[in-house]
């Protein structure tokens, strides 16, 4: 099984990685070339890099991308501030999201892969097989 996971430097994004290999799942991750992250999932040997601006990406790089993994997870997000909510470029994550569901459209094999994402859990059919994932919870503070 190969997951693919687009926005895999952020926050969410490595989490979702962090968890997908502690499992021995196959990662294909794409992030921008400037972002940094950890060794644990760089240098893990189920974690493929793929690095580049996915609005940038080309609807045959997009399907290539997809075609031999079984789910895509995105954990694409704006940094909660005013200049990156509204700043430019305007609806970068709106408009990738439709570039990448095009792409599953084009790229998909003959099973397709569904994921549902946000920032609080997962909810997932892979290989006809539902599986949920939820952060681990943090501890209290101490009192």
């Amino acid at each position: 099984m190969r997951i693919l996971v687009f926005g895999a430097s952020g926050a969410t994004g490595k989490l979702v990685v962090s968890q997908l290999v502690s499992k021995n799942i196959s990662v294909r991750i794409i992030i921008r070339p400037t972002a940094i992250i950890p060794s644990e999932i760089s240098e893990h040997t189920n974690v493929e890099i793929v690095r580049g601006n996915i609005h940038e990406f080309s609807m045959d790089q997009i399907s290539a991308l997809i075609n031999d993994c079984d789910a895509v997870v995105s954990c694409l997000g704006h940094n909660l501030t005013f200049k990156g909510i509204f700043g430019k470029p305007h609806q970068l994550v709106f408009n990738t999201v439709k570039k990448i569901t095009a792409g599953m459209r084009i790229g998909s094999s003959s099973s397709s892969p569904t994921v549902a994402a946000g920032a609080g859990s997962i909810q997932a059919t892979l290989c006809g097989r539902r599986i949920s994932w939820k952060p681990p919870s943090k501890a209290a503070p101490p009192t």
